[in-house]
């Protein structure tokens, strides 16, 4: 986390947890192209257990845009997103925290429905504490995510 107080910038590394979540989307295939757009929300704990272990990054929403090339039962794919996410800091303060994310991903489809996946994402969120918006947090979270879906 970048914590910027007066002008002055204290960096802050070491984020660590577990989120969990779910996603839903819609792809369009021409060719080998895929298009699509998804949105994904997970919650749980991602924290500084060194520093902080009571401040949390409590849930995260992606609204995602996805371009990818489909080869067999393979897609390989980018993903940008605008991403969403509450900090909690010590259950006194947070911060609605909002910004842009980008990532690359590739799922494999087995049978008809079945697909399970994983995915790189970046995201570059921060905003104002809300007791005083003089103080900002940026969160730079490079998150992977294993996945599994079922397609209709």
């Amino acid at each position: 986390m970048d914590y910027y107080d007066d002008g002055e910038l204290t960096v802050y590394d070491g984020i660590e947890g577990e989120h969990y979540g779910v996603f839903a989307g819609y792809n369009m295939q021409r060719g080998a192209m895929v298009f699509g757009g998804e949105i994904a929300y997970s919650m749980g704990d991602l924290n500084w257990p060194e520093e902080y272990p009571d401040d949390i990054i409590e849930n995260l929403l992606d609204l995602k845009a996805r371009v990818g090339f489909a080869t067999g039962n393979v897609l390989l794919y980018g993903v940008a997103a605008y991403s969403m996410g509450h900090y909690n800091e010590d259950d006194s303060d947070f911060i609605d925290a909002t910004g842009f994310s980008y990532g690359v991903g590739a799922e494999m489809k087995f049978g008809e429905h079945m697909f399970a996946g994983v995915e790189y994402l970046a995201r570059d969120i921060g905003g104002a504490y809300d007791s005083d918006d003089s103080y900002e947090g940026d969160f730079l979270l490079d998150t992977i995510q294993i996945r599994a879906g079922w397609q209709f």
